[in-house]
């Protein structure tokens, strides 16, 4: 294993546990450390970061302005659902 994977796993480590410890400090529910829970906080987490990289790469590429025309704004809706989504997810009991 290299150095860069262990570190990119050590870090959704500690990012799971961070998420887990600021959920229950603010929803009042117990601190779950289960592999559903690991997972589902993680899968949801690539979906805020991949929804706000698209909606990013929307509002500042000209290219894909000029390649999508007027479904911009249809990307820009489509990637705050996923962002929405995932927030939901992640904060679900």
């Amino acid at each position: 294993m290299s150095q860069r994977t262990l570190i990119f796993w050590i870090g959704i480590i500690l990012f799971y546990i961070a998420c887990n410890l600021v959920i229950a400090v603010f929803s009042g529910r117990p601190w779950q450390l289960g592999l559903t829970q690991f997972l589902r906080v993680i899968i949801s987490a690539f979906g805020v970061v991949t929804g706000s990289s698209i909606i990013y790469k929307a509002l500042t590429s000209q290219h894909l302005m000029r390649l999508l025309g007027d479904d911009t704004i249809t990307l820009l809706v489509g990637a705050s659902v996923v962002i929405w989504l995932s927030i939901e997810e992640i904060l679900k009991p």
